[in-house]
């Protein structure tokens, strides 16, 4: 199991989008697996081992479509660039009945 880092993502546009994130790469996948046994159990489907699913929070451009890579960064500290698909940003607006 690979144990660097997610540092950023890239999207449709070639923007780079830093994460700032302290993550090893490894405890995320681990959880990420914990949670979707979870919900997999929670909604009576069958869970599926090795499928991976991050959440991030950033703020990208209004204009990116999609996000196209994820920028990894390894144990020796070299980035590595992983194309993606299925990734669109979501626009969440501000909840006004927030206090």
């Amino acid at each position: 199991m690979p144990t660097g880092f997610i540092t950023a993502l890239v999207g449709e546009s070639g923007k780079v989008y830093e994460l700032d994130t302290n993550h090893p790469f490894d405890k995320l996948y681990t959880s990420s697996q914990d949670a979707m046994k979870m919900e997999a159990k929670e909604k009576g489907m069958n869970y599926e081992p090795g499928v991976f699913k991050i959440k991030a929070h950033l703020m990208v451009d209004r204009s990116e479509k999609n996000i196209s890579k994820v920028i990894y960064q390894n144990e020796k500290g070299e980035k590595i660039e992983i194309p993606i698909q299925g990734i669109t940003p979501v626009d969440v607006q501000p909840n006004s009945d927030a206090k």
